[in-house]
């Protein structure tokens, strides 16, 4: 008759418990990530999107106005302000009124 063969639990168990509990850490950390990353992005869409609109009636009321300068000073201060990348403001035909595009900055450490 063959000897059974035995698993040792006492070494077994702890190591399987171990893995098990990482796995899950893990997965729970990758979600998490996820799940941030997603918030960040429509935080940042709803800020991009509240901001435009903002400028757009600041720019629709100087242009009624007639403040021709003030609204291209408008313009690039909020360009400046808030890291867009190209700001552009076209009549109701499509014609370019004001176009700014920003300069990447230099990273001064090279």
């Amino acid at each position: 008759m063959k000897p059974t063969k035995t698993i040792k639990l006492n070494f077994w168990l702890p190591i399987l418990t171990l893995c098990l509990c990482a796995s899950l850490w893990l997965f729970t950390l990758g979600l998490n990530y996820f799940q941030q990353k997603q918030h960040i992005i429509a935080e940042n869409m709803r800020f991009a999107r509240l901001d435009i609109s903002l400028l757009i009636r600041e720019m629709e009321r100087e242009f009624n106005n007639g403040d021709f300068n003030e609204a291209e000073s408008s313009l690039t201060t909020r360009a400046l302000n808030t890291n867009y990348k190209s700001l552009i403001v076209t009549d109701d035909q499509g014609v370019i009124l004001y176009s700014l595009t920003t300069r990447p900055e230099v990273d001064s450490k090279s």
